[in-house]
């Protein structure tokens, strides 16, 4: 079934990522709903699915990181790749202290600039594992390896970590308050990064017999009932693993139909995750000009309206989206070079 070529996108990836965005998205807006409702079969069905975005948000994350540096490594470009890599970092963490400004009165309680949440978790799981992955990302066979005995290391010790007390316990448990600490999620990342490997040097046959394999491995782990919640994380990787899966055969089939513009949708989603998160998190929570959709909205909806809102903010989001992509080839493409010839014009001795 061929290998990937080149440098090309794994659209896959992107998709995993995209759906993940929308589930989350609509995960969030479940503040919309009446109370009472929270009880009900369908919320909990609905919960369970949200379970997954997390780890899929951090397993295509890793999966990307290794697989740009195991191809940049040929070309000898290492370091650039990781150096934009960090410079993304920043802007991921710099936009999870916004989130948490949105949430929290930072001026007045700057203890909650350290409260840990997704985008925290995911922007620090990757700066922890860029020096590994750019450090063997020239051997991706051993990077593969490495990444798996990471992942089964971290998911190993994770249980120990939930002791920890003091500084230590702002990103390793959630004593402090912590939404997603790194252990066990960073884990995640590194499962994501074997994967990457994977496909810098592997067929896309062995690919999706990885993820198949890894799936039903994950599946069988995920009955057994460990105290500490290794079995609801199993059965995780399980499902973002078939997902993978479905979106890898999905992705071949429209290639080979010149059709694999089918999914725009969800590629703007998985291709602007950090700013569709950071806009729906605005206009769901931050209320400007008295607007918001918790101040209007907030635990007042049954579940037919809730579903017509939730495919509102999404609308809204990508709309917005758009509209920062825009703008930002406008400045690339004009406003820039206008800018700088100007500034050129006005230092020159003719």
């Amino acid at each position: 079934m061929g290998h990937f070529k080149g440098d090309d996108r794994i659209l896959a990836i992107d998709w995993l990522r995209g759906l993940s965005v929308l589930l989350m998205i609509r995960a969030h807006s479940m503040i919309l709903l009446k109370p009472e409702l929270h009880h009900t079969r369908l919320y909990h069905w609905l919960d369970w699915i949200d379970g997954s975005v997390s780890p899929a948000f951090l397993l295509a994350a890793g999966f990307s990181l290794a697989l740009v540096q195991c191809r940049a490594a040929p070309k000898g470009s290492r370091s650039v790749r990781a150096i934009k890599t960090l410079g993304r970092l920043t802007e991921v963490l710099a936009a999870a202290t916004l989130v948490n400004w949105m949430w929290f009165p930072l001026l007045a309680q700057p203890k909650w600039i350290f409260r840990m949440d997704i985008l925290h978790c995911v922007g620090l799981s990757l700066l922890v594992a860029l020096p590994v992955v750019a450090g063997l990302a020239r051997r991706p066979k051993m990077l593969a390896a490495v990444s798996l005995v990471l992942w089964a290391a971290l998911f190993t010790v994770a249980p120990a970590c939930e002791n920890v007390r003091g500084v230590w316990s702002l990103a390793l448990n959630n004593s402090s308050n912590a939404l997603f600490p790194l252990m066990p999620w960073m884990s995640y990342v590194f499962l994501g990064s074997f994967f990457g490997a994977l496909a810098s040097f592997a067929s896309f046959r062995q690919v999706v017999i990885a993820f198949a394999v890894a799936g039903n491995l994950a599946a069988l782990g995920g009955t057994f009932n460990v105290h500490w919640g290794a079995g609801t994380h199993l059965r995780r990787i399980a499902v973002v693993c078939a997902a993978t899966c479905f979106f890898l055969l999905l992705e071949r089939g429209l290639r080979r139909a010149k059709r694999e513009r089918s999914l725009s949708v969800l590629q703007a989603f998985g291709t602007a995750s950090l700013s569709a998160y950071v806009f729906h998190e605005g206009l769901l929570h931050y209320p400007i000009a008295r607007f918001s959709f918790e101040t209007l909205w907030a635990a007042q909806k049954g579940f037919s309206a809730y579903a017509g809102l939730s495919v509102l903010l999404i609308a809204m989001t990508f709309g917005l989206i758009k509209l920062l992509k825009f703008v930002q080839s406008f400045i690339r493409r004009d406003a820039w070079p206008y800018l700088s010839r100007r500034f050129q014009s006005l230092n020159s001795w003719e």
